[in-house]
């Protein structure tokens, strides 16, 4: 059930995306550094838009709940208490949930399997 509603979501994301309604997009990353190179990266697209950006789980789940972005960028591991699964695990019970990408640089098997539990999508290296 769940894998079948976050494709619905997807779809409807990128049939309105091509149809010109634009998409927003959350950043949250422990590194002021990469969330600058992320919003410079996905700045540069035509009908994205950067609807925010948070250092910590904390901040990242209140504003992604308030905004409600169409897509999430997170990185796996944050410092500053939290994790981003923790973040993921709870912006998916959101109505839509928004497409998560997590980043990573820890490769690990195990995390890959909860990424994909949680909100089977995309999971990359960073």
């Amino acid at each position: 059930m769940e894998s079948r509603r976050s494709q619905l979501v997807s779809k409807t994301v990128v049939t309105n995306f091509r149809k010109g309604v634009g998409m927003k997009v959350f950043l949250v990353d422990d590194s002021a550094i990469v969330l600058e190179k992320l919003a410079a990266m996905i700045s540069g697209i035509e009908g994205v838009e950067i609807a925010g950006q948070a250092l910590n789980a904390h901040d990242a789940i209140q504003s992604i709940v308030k905004l409600k972005p169409d897509v999430a960028i997170l990185d796996i591991r944050l410092s500053g208490g939290g994790k981003g699964m923790d973040v993921l695990k709870r912006i998916k019970k959101e109505i839509p949930p928004p497409i998560v990408i997590m980043l990573t640089n820890y490769p690990y098997p195990q995390y890959r399997e909860k990424c994909q539990a949680w909100a089977p999508i995309t999971s990359s290296t960073r």
